[in-house]
């Protein structure tokens, strides 16, 4: 899949992701807002790419993720 190579690209690792205490799946989400706001796609777009590749079931999952980038002063989109 597409998204695997963003998740493997040290670009889209931030120094600080990795102290911020999400767990692994939630940490690839991290990876994967990094890397969709550095092409210039919006926090819904990432959203709704996610959904797409993954389902509804992924909702928790990104409000999870979302969560813990705010919390940890990651989250790559204006508030």
């Amino acid at each position: 899949r597409a998204h695997h190579g963003m998740l493997v690209d040290p670009r889209n690792d931030v120094e600080a992701l990795d102290r911020a205490g999400c767990g692994p799946r939630v940490t690839d989400l991290a990876r994967l807002a990094i890397a969709v706001s550095t092409d210039g796609r919006s926090a819904e777009g990432w959203r709704t790419w996610i959904s797409e590749e993954l389902g509804p079931q992924s909702l928790p999952h990104l409000e999870e993720a979302e969560a813990c980038m705010r919390e940890s002063g990651l989250w790559p989109w204006a508030t």
